[in-house]
Order: structure tokens, then C-alpha cells, then sequence
């Protein structure tokens, strides 16, 4: 009765007020569909209820069904179809009702073509299902149901979904490292066997990023990845000209002093026992390495003249 009453006074709404258009139809098979998904007992699972190559409904009253012994429905959440300013819509007032029903009722005087998400439906499955278990989830509307701006019946094609109880789905954290740093860059969850998608890697002076220690790809444990880097530096060369010398001891000696200012990668290459600091000990450092270099070179035209 209470349906009957509802679908009169839409008749009589859009007979005294709206000027009558053509319909322009969608090209393919107007279509409601459910998704088929999967879940494991004592999780929720969502459903999207789709609509498809509408011609234009202004008027659709949709049923839906499923097996109460393994699921309960929890939620349930309007999409993006059928939601301008000009529909009302009312859906059954308890989820505990199966079938559920959801009603979208429209004053607009011109088509109204969406598609895409009507309903999101939330089901939590029975914590004691069995594997493989399953439920339809099935759509249903009848006769007059579905009416165009015209008052005309629109005939839906209905592609019912499915829910199945499956094992539970394992996840597994992958942290990326910065290797100089040795800070975490990221950290994200991937389902078991799934691939990491690699975050931008930071960005150092003095350094080039090479790569990561791994690819990210099947991942099937908690996993590190480190950012890799080279240096774009010569140990010890803190002017920058190519060559290790006495002249860049100097220049620590002058920086230490205030008369000189070494930029981030001169300080890199300066810091010759990587202690942070710059000080006499890295220009020693140096003068021994250019010292003991002399020394081998010297070595070597001694062992190349007495050859001869």
C-alpha cells in the first residue's frame, strides 16, 4: 500500500509539473551489478552495487538479499550515482532486514543518466564459517520499479555478487633505510607475495643515489630496503681541484682558523676519519696520505731505474 501510495504521487508530481523530454538512451545493456569479493571469517567485507549504461531513471526501488546465517550486514553507504540535489533517497530502516531495500526518487524534469557506485554494503562474516563457504548477494527489483523521466518502466539487466570466506590474508611491514643516515624513510604493509611500491629516494649533497638494496617485488616477510648512495667526492680532496695535496691541508688549517669556509662536500671531504668534525687531525691526515703516496711513487722510479 505504502509503495503504491509512493509511486502515485511521483506520477502525479511529474504529470502537473514537468515538461516531458525525449529519453536519450546509453548505448549497451542498462545493468546492476554486485562485486564479487572475499573475506575471512570474523572480518568485513564490503560490496559495491553499481549501476551501468543507464538510460535515465528518475525513480528506482532496489532490493537486496543475502544468506543471514553467514553474513550480517553493518553498513551501508551511498556511492556517487543518483546523489544530486533533485533525489530523495530512503532505504529499509534496520539492517537486520533481508531483503534490504533502498529507494532514489527524483523532481528532476530532465534525464538523469549516472553511473558508477549507487550503495556500498558492509557485511561482517559469521566467525565460524568454513572455507569456501559462500553467499549470493542478489539484487532484485519488480515491475514499475525502475521509471524513466517520462514515467516510462526501464529494464535493468541484474548481475548478482558474491561473497566467499578465504583464508585470512597475511601482510608484512618493508621499512626503507637511508643508508648514510641510517633514518627510516618509509615504512608501508604489503599483502603476502605483493610488491612494495619504492618511495622517492632523499636527496644528499655530495652524493648519488644508486639504487635500492632490493626491488621490493614478491614480497613474503617483514623486509628492509635500503637507499643506496656513492660519494661525488675524493677523500681528502677539499678544494675540489681532482688531486690530494698539501694544498688542501692547507685549506682545513686556514678553514679551522676563520679564514677560509669549506661548503657540505669540502667538509665530506675533509673530514678524513669521518668524525663529524673538521680540525688539524684531518690536515694531518692529509699530509700523511700525500707524504706516503710521495713516498711509493719514489719507491717506484728507484725500483724502475735499478731494473734498467
Amino acid at each position: 500500500m505504502k509503495k503504491t501510495f509512493i509511486l502515485t504521487l511521483v506520477a502525479m508530481l511529474m504529470i502537473f509539473t514537468f515538461n516531458f523530454q525525449g529519453v536519450a538512451f546509453a548505448s549497451g545493456n542498462p545493468t546492476i551489478s554486485a562485486d564479487k569479493v572475499s573475506g575471512s571469517s570474523g572480518n568485513t567485507v564490503s560490496v559495491d552495487i553499481t549501476i551501468e549504461n543507464n538510460p535515465s531513471v528518475v525513480l528506482a526501488n532496489i532490493s537486496f538479499g543475502w544468506d543471514s546465517d553467514l553474513l550480517v550486514l553493518t553498513d551501508v553507504t551511498r556511492g556517487t550515482a543518483l546523489t544530486d540535489n533533485t533525489v530523495t533517497f530512503v532505504q529499509s530502516q534496520s539492517y537486520s532486514d533481508n531483503p534490504f531495500s533502498a529507494f532514489w526518487v527524483s523532481t528532476s524534469t530532465t534525464n538523469i543518466t549516472d553511473n558508477g557506485t549507487l550503495l556500498t554494503l558492509s557485511f561482517t562474516i559469521n566467525e565460524n564459517a568454513e572455507l569456501g563457504a559462500y553467499s549470493e548477494i542478489t539484487l532484485s527489483y519488480e515491475e514499475g520499479d525502475m521509471l524513466d523521466v517520462d514515467l516510462v518502466p526501464v529494464d535493468f539487466e541484474i548481475s548478482n555478487g558474491k561473497i566467499t570466506v578465504a583464508e585470512p590474508k597475511v601482510y608484512h611491514t618493508v621499512t626503507f633505510v637511508d643508508e648514510l643516515t641510517t633514518e627510516t624513510i618509509s615504512t608501508v604493509t604489503v599483502e603476502h607475495g605483493k610488491d612494495a611500491t619504492l618511495p622517492t629516494p632523499p636527496e644528499h649533497e655530495g652524493f648519488t643515489f644508486t639504487g635500492w638494496s632490493l626491488d621490493g617485488k614478491n614480497i613474503t616477510e617483514d623486509t628492509t630496503i635500503m637507499a643506496l648512495y656513492e660519494s661525488n667526492y675524493i677523500e681528502g680532496d677539499s678544494n675540489g681541484d681532482g688531486v690530494v695535496n698539501t694544498g688542501d691541508a692547507v685549506l682545513i688549517l686556514r678553514a679551522i682558523i676563520g679564514g677560509a669556509t669549506l661548503n657540505e662536500v669540502q667538509k665530506l671531504a675533509a673530514d678524513m676519519n669521518s668524525d663529524g668534525v673538521i680540525n688539524t687531525g684531518d690536515a694531518v691526515a692529509i699530509l700523511q696520505a700525500v707524504v706516503s703516496k710521495s713516498r711509493t711513487v719514489e719507491s717506484l722510479l728507484i725500483s724502475n731505474r735499478q731494473t734498467a
